[in-house]
């Protein structure tokens, strides 16, 4: 193998490792921005859940009242709560599946289920960074890998072509396994 093709294959290699290696990485950045995102709206639902409490309605009441007043506001409000209850419900069933998952499919797992605005919040601000954990190199791993044999592909390619053109009569059809 060439200088040429050698330098080609670790570039690509090493390029294959860092890339794959960030997936773990960003998931483990998504899952803080998850329980950030979790630990503001847990705040805004218990202090409805108090106020509510505090007239003697549960939240499922309140939001009724709300939704039904003849205030545009409250029933504004009321439909705002509702989708912000949504929201932290679904991040907390979010977060309970992401933490069952076994860190070498969380990645996957965040590709597969992201929240929207999580998933932005996390890759304006991602750093990237190589971690060190078993589903990091093994992440990592398989990016070497996958990259290493993309860039044999196309230097196997170029050397049976060189090969062919320095030596004919070895590829011709009669030479050609049968």
């Amino acid at each position: 193998m060439g200088v040429l093709s050698k330098s080609w294959t670790l570039t690509l290699t090493a390029g294959g490792l860092a890339a794959l290696g960030q997936f773990p990485e960003f998931a483990q950045q998504y899952r803080q921005h998850l329980e950030g995102g979790i630990g503001e709206l847990q705040t805004v639902v218990e202090d409805f859940d108090q106020d509510a409490a505090s007239v003697q309605q549960d939240r499922d009441n309140a939001l009724r009242i709300m939704e039904r007043s003849a205030e545009e506001f409250s029933r504004k409000r009321g439909q705002s709560m509702r989708v912000a209850i949504s929201r932290y419900e679904n991040l907390v069933e979010q977060k309970t599946e992401l933490d069952a998952a076994s860190p070498m499919m969380r990645p996957l797992h965040v590709l597969q289920y992201p929240d929207p605005k999580i998933m932005e919040g996390t890759w304006r601000i991602f750093e990237p960074a190589l971690p060190l954990t078993p589903a990091g190199l093994a992440w990592s791993g398989i990016g070497a890998l996958f990259a290493w044999l993309l860039a044999r592909l196309p230097v196997g390619v170029w050397r049976r072509r060189k090969e062919r053109r320095a030596n004919p009569a070895n590829w011709s059809s009669a030479n050609l396994p049968r």
